[in-house]
């Protein structure tokens, strides 16, 4: 604890005023009681809570503003491209799996020959990708993609017919 009689040499108040003022910081310094049940300051939780739905969305319509303005800006090309390819992925996810053998031979044999001539056009697509970079905007290679995408579709079509019918 600080000694008061170390400050205190020839100009010296009085020992009332002494105790009164050493009284009065103390005072000033002791630590600051929490009443029960108050925990935090609600003022500044509702503010710092306020603040930050604020800044949540603020960046959700920045990012939202982006996107769009990226897609925007999107070459119709590629835009049929992600097109083509999102509905490949959905058709792939919901199609039937033709596991199970309850059809006749034909119909087995001829969902195999299709399901490998999938497999030689995922390759096609697959090695154009190597090729060529990702968005490489000519019309030519842009068209090949396009109905490697098509010739895809229409194979992954005729198997849901064939399992359909089996």
């Amino acid at each position: 604890m600080i000694n008061p009689e170390e400050f205190y040499k020839d100009d010296s108040p009085d020992a009332n005023s002494k105790h009164r003022m050493w009284r009065t910081i103390e005072n000033e310094i002791k630590p600051i009681r929490i009443h029960s049940g108050y925990f935090f300051d609600r003022r500044s939780f509702a503010m710092g809570m306020g603040a930050a739905l604020i800044i949540i969305f603020a960046a959700i319509g920045v990012y939202t503003v982006i996107n769009q303005l990226v897609y925007i800006n999107t070459p119709t090309n590629l835009k049929l491209n992600s097109a083509y390819l999102s509905a490949i992925k959905q058709i792939e996810t919901t199609m039937p799996r033709g596991n199970n053998i309850t059809g006749s031979v034909e119909v087995d044999e001829y969902i195999a020959i299709q399901k490998e001539e999938l497999k030689e056009i995922d390759e096609a697509i697959n090695s154009f990708h190597d090729e060529y970079p990702e968005h490489d905007y000519s019309k030519i290679k842009q068209e090949r993609l396009r109905q490697l995408y098509k010739l895809k579709l229409d194979v992954l079509e005729k198997i849901i017919e064939m399992e359909g019918n089996k």
